[in-house]
């Protein structure tokens, strides 16, 4: 198990810079669980140069892009972690109406590497990346991704630091009061009817 996370000593940041990181690094953390990308934990606390991270686990032992890229696993296994790096910047965007770009600067120069590391030219890499950024947006502001991403997010804000345990309970936490709710409301609805 990787070291826990630690803050860098005498780094303050804002309520509003601290939820802004909950909500993006909840975003790469929704995007891990709901892709079935394994991970470690994710933490909003301050790191070198970061405000949080989602620390991934290794890849799959049958991904070895180097021997077959063409391999249909290996291609979905890197389109979905450039959605997974996208999503940190959309879930953000949610909650401060907009992006930010050095926030998630490092996310994006990874995604493109990985991109032209999968396609291999610049032009089809520039329609690649789009592709799989509208994705991630996409897949952020879903009715099964928006919400689970406020609940790990203010999970986050709460305890700084979730397992990927943790963060898969949360979820299931927040979908059954859900559901609980709208089996009650549909109770109290037949009732009165």
């Amino acid at each position: 198990m990787p070291e826990e996370p630690k803050s860098a000593p005498g780094r303050k940041r804002g309520e509003k810079k601290r939820r802004a990181a909950a909500y993006h690094e909840a975003g790469h953390a929704v995007a891990c669980h709901m892709l079935e990308h394994p991970f470690h934990y994710v933490t909003i606390l301050q790191g070198e140069g970061t405000h949080g991270h989602c620390k991934s686990k290794k890849p799959p032992r049958w991904f070895n892009p180097e021997l077959n890229l063409d391999d249909p696993r290996c291609a979905k296994w890197l389109d979905e972690e450039i959605i997974i790096l996208y999503a940190g910047g959309a879930a953000e965007r949610l909650f401060t109406g907009r992006y930010n770009h050095i926030g998630r600067a490092r996310d994006y120069d990874v995604a493109c590497e990985l991109s032209l590391y999968r396609c291999g030219w610049t032009k089809v890499v520039e329609a690649h990346i789009r592709w799989l950024h509208l994705t991630a947006e996409y897949s952020v502001e879903s009715p099964m991704w928006r919400p689970s991403i406020s609940a790990v997010a203010q999970a986050l804000l709460e305890r700084e630091t979730l397992s990927a345990q943790e963060v898969a309970e949360v979820i299931r936490a927040h979908w059954d009061a859900l559901i609980s709710a709208e089996q009650e409301a549909r109770r109290q609805q037949r009732a009165a009817d």
